[in-house]
């Protein structure tokens, strides 16, 4: 890593110059603002919303809140690209997708984070990687070609000084990892610009060996190291030399010490020209703790500050709502400072409740509120309150991104297992339930999954304040915690209620 990051690209290149080819002459060559109403609108790099429900019955009978308020007890505090979801029928076993379906597969994403803003779009979803992850503002892309039913590629040209597109900077391949939403995988132009190790989806430690071939203006090649969360930050980088008129192998090693995650590796050159694209390649590894330390999840915790409760979504540890906080002047997920915002799009786009768009209520204090969501039974008429969404500050300040962490229930509730309790594979949960006809449905979730890692069949119940109870299996948790949710509806719409707790990953 560079000993002082202050320095220009031009004085690192000529660092490296220096250091390995002396004598070498180098070649020429936003969300809107959720007021009554919270439905979330589509555009271009923002979380969008899932298209299934999960199919239940039952009717909406409120009875008088018990405010029981989440099970977290949030006065002994010291003080998130979403995923979008798409909910699956009952199903009628209570086994869970095999774990090979899940994690594993998102880890092949390179852009964007399987837990933040997602897209429908293969070229928006390129777009956003060349913004982000390279910094090129407008880039020249092709047309999406598709490669099968769920895969394709993308093609970047480079820009010369008059704007006109030259040759090729890269192709970057997609897939559409979650049967919905596309993902960069990885980029290269096999010639001029390639990683060969270490290999995507590679476990990789510090100090990390990069070999490849490239050819840069001047023979520039930097290499670096970024976050996979919504600002890419920066976690190594070196400068090293290729080839200038001709490619060249180059091999290059970075030291970093960021916590265990998927990561994106880059490798580009220097295209020498403003608003230049560069030649570049990308693929995705997983970094793991350096050895003798225990891998980490980036904790709840940090800078005086104890989060005191389970991080449901959108963030998954301090760390990323901290970077998410570092790069909000830059315009990045706004919503993640709007709690009504935020408490919409974690029922509409983490948990797929795409019917529950109505922001109903609204009670929110210095680090904590308390946003109801639901829906209208008709046009014109009265709002309906599906649930309270508990949230917090991810944070010590006063602009730290809200987080959900629970729900504040009412005629339909979750009570076992209780809040913050270490349980495991299958479960029992349960509650009680206030209704007519009912048929409740519950899921395990969590943020880096697109979609539930475990669910429960139908249990029919019915009556007032009835218990209800069942089992639920699931498989490839990995994040801090899990959101185990309930829900039932069938009369007006497929969900009109639902309860979630949250348990240790």
């Amino acid at each position: 890593m560079s000993d002082d990051p202050t320095k220009t690209l031009e004085q690192r290149v000529g660092a490296a110059l220096h250091a390995e080819v002396d004598g070498v002459t180098p070649g020429g060559d936003s969300l809107g603002t959720i007021r009554g109403r919270a439905r979330v609108a589509r555009h271009r790099r923002r979380v969008v919303a899932g298209v299934g429900v999960a199919v239940v019955v039952g009717a909406v009978a409120l009875s008088i809140p018990a405010l029981r308020d989440d099970r977290t007890d949030v006065s002994t505090r010291s003080d998130p690209v979403p995923s979008t979801t798409t909910a699956p029928p009952p199903s009628s076993t209570t086994e869970p997708p095999p774990a090979d379906t899940l994690a594993p597969d998102l880890d092949a994403a390179v852009w964007p984070d399987p837990g933040g803003e997602l897209f429908d779009d293969p070229v928006e979803a390129t777009r956003s990687f060349l913004e982000v992850v390279l910094g090129v503002t407008d880039p020249p892309l092709g047309e999406f070609a598709p490669q099968g039913p769920d895969a394709g590629e993308v093609s970047v040209a480079r820009r010369g000084e008059d704007g006109r597109r030259l040759g090729l900077a890269s192709t970057v391949t997609l897939r559409r990892l979650d049967g919905v939403h596309w993902f960069v995988t990885g980029a290269e132009e096999p010639v001029s610009m390639r990683i060969d190790a270490p290999v995507p989806t590679a476990d990789v430690t510090s100090p990390l060996t990069v070999t490849g071939v490239g050819t840069g203006y001047e023979g520039t090649v930097a290499v670096e190291l970024r976050s996979r969360s919504s600002a890419a930050d920066l976690l190594a980088d070196e400068v090293t030399i290729a080839g200038a008129s001709e490619p060249e192998a180059f091999s290059v090693d970075l030291t970093f010490t960021a916590p265990s995650q998927v990561a994106v590796l880059v490798a580009h050159d220097d295209p020498g020209i403003e608003a230049g694209v560069p030649r570049f390649a990308a693929l995705p590894v997983r970094l793991a703790a350096p050895s003798g330390e225990a891998p980490t999840t980036g904790g709840t915790s940090g800078a005086g500050f104890e989060l005191g409760s389970q991080p449901l979504w959108p963030f998954r540890s301090f760390a990323e709502a901290e970077a998410w906080r570092a790069a909000a002047a830059e315009g990045h997920q706004p919503w993640h400072a709007d709690a009504a915002q935020t408490a919409a799009l974690f029922t509409t786009s983490f948990l797929g409740f795409t019917e529950i768009d109505e922001v109903t209520s609204t009670d929110v204090r210095a680090d904590e509120a308390w946003i109801g969501v639901g829906h209208r039974e008709e046009a014109g008429g009265a709002p309906s309150t599906a649930a309270v969404v508990h949230l917090v500050r991810f944070g010590p300040h006063a602009d730290s991104g809200w987080e959900v962490v629970g729900t504040r229930d009412t005629s339909l509730t979750l009570d076992t297992p209780g809040y913050g309790a270490r349980t495991a594979s299958p479960a029992a949960v349960g509650g009680t339930v206030t209704g007519v006809d009912e048929c409740l449905v519950v899921q395990v979730r969590q943020p880096s999954t697109a979609t539930p890692i475990g669910e429960a069949p139908c249990v029919p119940a019915g009556g007032e304040s009835v218990p209800w109870r069942t089992t639920v299996a699931w498989s490839g948790g990995s994040d801090p915690a899990l959101t185990i949710v309930v829900s039932t509806g069938g009369h007006l719409q497929g969900v009109e209620r639902f309860a979630v707790t949250g348990v240790p990953g």
